[in-house]
């Protein structure tokens, strides 16, 4: 039997990932509905199917298994899709006994709502909120503002998303999330003024294993929308330990929600205190050209042979990761990052680092 892997999406940015299983001796069959995918003719194998569907998806890698004179054993999936693209990746591991994220857990972190809700009765620290319909628009008061509006499940980052500071901005924010929403939900929620900070890592048999962690550039256009500008390596701040205060609630999210073997990276933003409230958190390898662009000049590993041997559970545990400073800026404007020009600054030091991308 050979060792394979199952790649959902077959497209430009799953070919890194491909590639790092083909050079570390795994099959890779690539799952995609279209079937001039370019990840194709780098995989072993494919099923053209959409990777939302994940009954077809099982069934089409049943049926490739059962026609194949040398069987497949399955040993991990790699996704770097978000959305339905997680519960899919769920249910493949549910249903070949791959070590991985129970269903509902992933439905659970897919859906900002839901995730909210289960979030509050964990004890882990989110921004109040409250949950609204498509279009719907809310009775605020004056001291209510400023406010975020969000959708509920969105399939590019950073979409629909408004900083709303009065009455005046609450319809148009409203419809910009509703037409970004793919569940038919938005988010309101308390704006806090701090920073945001990602911390990229991987779970295995329930642990968290730390990779970096990054510090979000995001920015406002005049209406309030938000836009992801860039990653940069974490400065930290003399005062404030966000570092431990991530990983103690990443553990409390890993620990509440069963959480075997993934990719785990979480979105926080801080307040003027210091604390840490939890925004996102995302269970696939992650776009925003983070493992073309940033990773290989930040750390001193081959990130995507990292996530290959994390997901096929062949890493050598614990990790040791240096973090260089490094920072990744896109250029303006909405859509998906993997298609805008960007460019990588690195530096001698992080505050070297923190003066350049200043002068940008």
């Amino acid at each position: 039997m050979k060792d394979a892997l199952v790649c959902l999406a077959a497209g430009k940015s799953q070919i890194p990932i491909i590639l790092a299983a083909k050079n570390l001796g795994y099959t890779v069959i690539a799952i995609d509905i279209d079937p001039n995918a370019p990840g194709f003719s780098h995989a072993d194998n494919r099923v053209i199917h959409s990777t939302h569907d994940a009954k077809g998806v099982i069934d089409g890698l049943e049926f490739l298994n059962d026609k194949m004179a040398e069987k497949y054993r399955w040993v991990g999936v790699l996704n770097r899709s978000s959305g339905p693209a997680v519960v899919t990746a769920a249910k493949i591991c549910e249903r070949f006994g791959i070590p991985g994220v129970p269903v509902e857990s992933a439905q659970v972190l897919l859906n900002k709502d839901i995730m909210r809700d289960v979030c509050s009765k964990l004890g882990i620290p989110s921004p109040n909120y409250q949950l609204l319909k498509k279009y719907q628009i809310p009775l605020l008061a004056a001291d209510d503002y400023p406010i975020v509006v969000k959708p509920a499940l969105s399939m590019i980052g950073k979409s629909g998303i408004s900083v709303v500071r009065n009455e005046s901005e609450l319809s148009e924010a409203i419809t910009y999330a509703s037409e970004c929403t793919v569940n038919d939900r938005l988010v309101l929620e308390k704006y806090l003024p701090g920073a945001d900070l990602s911390f990229i890592s991987f779970v295995e048999r329930g642990e968290v294993h730390s990779i970096c962690y990054l510090d979000e550039i995001n920015s406002e256009d005049s209406r309030g929308r938000v836009f992801g500008k860039g990653f940069k390596t974490h400065t930290p701040v003399a005062i404030y330990d966000f570092k431990e205060k991530a990983r103690v609630i990443a553990d409390s999210i890993v620990g509440g929600l069963g959480l075997m073997r993934s990719p785990f990276m979480v979105s926080f933003r801080s307040d003027h205190d210091g604390n840490l409230f939890l925004m996102e958190v995302h269970l696939d390898l992650g776009g925003d050209l983070l493992i073309e662009k940033l990773f290989p000049k930040a750390l001193n590993v081959n990130f995507p042979e990292l996530a290959v041997q994390m997901a096929a559970g062949s890493v050598k545990l614990p990790i040791s990761i240096n973090v260089l400073p490094c920072a990744v800026i896109f250029e303006d404007g909405a859509g998906l990052v993997s298609e805008k020009n960007c460019c990588v600054i690195s530096a001698d030091s992080q505050d070297q680092l923190e003066i350049l991308i200043d002068g940008r």
